[in-house]
């Protein structure tokens, strides 16, 4: 399954279940007991810690600054470029400048 659908798909489904959590009177909360609405609540949860956060895009424009001759370039051909820059990033350092990332941003203030 493509990484944007699936992404996409968990977004739609954590706005569905967060409708059904917060809305009071909503039909389907109240057909909910308890227990199937904490169900629900974890199942949330879960699913906001999967969420992707994009830290970067590659367009036309950019494929176009290093390769000028590419002529034009479809959807397809863009999705398996942006794939391949994706898989070389995480190969090359992307894990390195995750935890470096991750440990300045939750440093206590000093």
């Amino acid at each position: 399954m493509d990484i944007y659908i699936q992404n996409h798909k968990v977004h739609d489904l954590l706005k569905v279940l967060e409708n059904i959590i917060s809305a009071d009177g909503n039909p389907v909360q109240a057909a909910c007991t308890p227990a199937q609405l904490d169900i629900l609540k974890t199942l949330r949860d879960k699913l906001n810690r999967q969420e992707d956060f994009n830290i970067i895009s590659v367009s036309r424009t950019d494929v176009y600054d290093v390769c000028p001759n590419a002529g034009t370039l479809t959807d397809d051909q863009m999705e398996k470029i942006a794939y391949r820059m994706s898989n070389a990033y995480q190969a090359n350092g992307f894990w390195e400048d995750l935890r470096e990332a991750a440990e300045y941003v939750l440093k206590p203030n000093q």
